[in-house]
């Protein structure tokens, strides 16, 4: 950090601000989109958009005209719950969002601050430190606006925040168009699973292929050190987000694995929660155990890995799973739902033909989502030292 760095608050360099409240009666079939603090997250995070909700193009036009639309390079941070304290930098893309759950910053003094730059800086462990130090409630956290105006920010001269903003967005327009690539290829698997088993065969219990089983449903003790215990939420499709896991003792971790260890080309699914997730394993060694998570042993016969993987993906094994939940409070898919999953069983040629069409598929995927991986700890790796001073961005070769 050099002598031209200055401190500002954010609200000297925005405006700072919530949105226009709409009520369930305005929300219409087909529209303009609307999205509450949980799609803004899934936006924010490179997720899938689990739900979509719209408004009419006459509110939408009707609101705008009052109070002002999402522009391009205006940041949303989600205000309240677990995940508050998440920023999304508006692209060029028609919406509008719900009141209170998301904190609006807009009109950015362009002299003095780049948004792209701000957006990073509250991705950053200063910026998390600042706006959990402003967390309200106890069953709830929850931030706001005359917080979210204090908040002191300390910025290097303009030309240097959007160098440093440009760095950290070549990494993420990488991760991003990776992303689309596999998504592309996750559509090629999905019409060769469906091209490649036409004929009649026999329906059985997915467990007379495969040992099916779940993770501990007990909860060890979280430790200082120890192994990774992984849950739902940590699922990726292909590999594990092991970044906020809790640690567990060895002992613990032994005890798990004797009855359900995770090996290399295993697929888990989520059973509680947002139930049906799909992943892959692809790390190796494995070095977690899971929790609440099916396991399905396809490490033990590879060459159904391929085939059941796409079968618990498609639309007939979700909507079946999605149809047997079980559990008011909390919905859950119990174990014995799925060692029962009907499956058609295939003939070993046609395996034969369906792997040896989806293996390089699928290995790019692998490789796809290694990259992703490895770019994600290069950006969060750079991000405090960037933001810092610590390194000096004219060192950076773009």
């Amino acid at each position: 950090m050099t002598s031209d760095w200055k401190e500002y608050k954010i609200e000297e360099i925005c405006e700072v601000l919530s949105a226009k409240r709409i009520f369930a009666s305005d929300y219409v079939k087909n529209g303009i989109p609307f999205y509450r603090s949980k799609e803004i997250i899934q936006k924010s995070l490179g997720e899938k958009i689990s739900d979509f909700l719209y408004i009419s193009e006459n509110k939408f036009n009707e609101i705008c005209s009052k109070y002002g639309s999402p522009q391009e390079a205006d940041i949303l941070i989600s205000a309240v719950g677990e995940r508050a304290g998440i920023p999304y930098l508006v692209q060029n893309e028609k919406f509008y969002f719900k009141d209170g759950n998301l904190i609006w910053l807009r009109k950015f003094d362009k002299a003095r601050i780049n948004s792209d730059y701000l957006c990073y800086w509250f991705k950053s462990n200063t910026g998390q430190k600042s706006l959990d130090n402003l967390m309200i409630g106890s069953a709830q956290k929850a931030l706001t606006i005359i917080g979210i105006k204090g908040i002191k920010v300390l910025l290097p001269p303009l030309k240097v925040q959007q160098k440093i903003a440009k760095v950290l967005s070549a990494i993420d327009d990488k991760i991003e168009l990776n992303n689309k690539i596999n998504e592309n290829l996750e559509q090629q698997i999905k019409a060769l699973y469906n091209n490649s088993f036409k004929n009649l065969y026999e329906i059985v219990d997915i467990s007379s292929l495969i040992d099916v089983r779940d993770g501990t449903h007990d909860s060890p003790k979280p430790k200082a050190t120890g192994k990774k215990l992984i849950t739902s939420k940590h699922l990726l499709k292909y590999g594990i987000d092991k970044t906020s896991a809790n640690l567990i003792s060895e002992i613990d971790y032994k005890k798990i694995n004797e009855r359900s260890q995770v090996i290399t080309n295993d697929i888990l699914i989520s059973m509680i929660g947002t139930v049906g997730v799909v992943s892959l394993v692809i790390e190796n060694p494995v070095d977690f155990c899971v929790k609440n998570v099916g396991i399905f042993r396809t490490s033990q016969a590879p060459e159904l890995t391929y085939y059941i993987h796409c079968f618990l993906n498609s639309g007939k094994t979700q909507n079946y799973i999605h149809s047997h939940l079980a559990g008011t409070t909390q919905k859950y898919i119990s174990l014995a739902e799925l060692r029962t999953l009907k499956t058609p069983v295939p003939t070993k040629d046609e395996l034969k033909n369906f792997n040896k069409l989806v293996e390089p598929i699928y290995n790019k995927l692998v490789n796809n989502t290694q990259e992703n991986k490895n770019l994600t700890q290069l950006r969060d790796t750079l991000l405090p030292k960037l933001m810092s001073g610590e390194v000096d961005v004219k060192n950076i070769n773009l």
